[in-house]
């Protein structure tokens, strides 16, 4: 299991920190703000994408992929 810990650096919010998890590997990642889960991405042809939940900014999801990039 991975858990990330992503702190949104976006004009307009304030902050917020996202709880990005990969239950087992090649699994999308799940991310929550608090307790409660927002959506998922995963990667697909090199891009992040999200694959389910409530509509994100591409710019949001973008950043929570770069982000599980460096770190993974």
């Amino acid at each position: 299991m991975r858990n990330f810990q992503y702190k949104l650096e976006y004009p307009g919010f304030t902050d917020l920190t996202y709880n990005i998890v990969q239950i087992k590997q090649g699994a999308p990642y799940q991310f929550y703000w608090k307790a409660t889960l927002i959506g998922s991405i995963e990667k697909a042809d090199g891009k992040w994408e999200q694959t389910s939940g409530r509509q994100t900014l591409n710019e949001i999801v973008e950043g929570m992929g770069k982000y599980i990039d460096i770190h993974t």
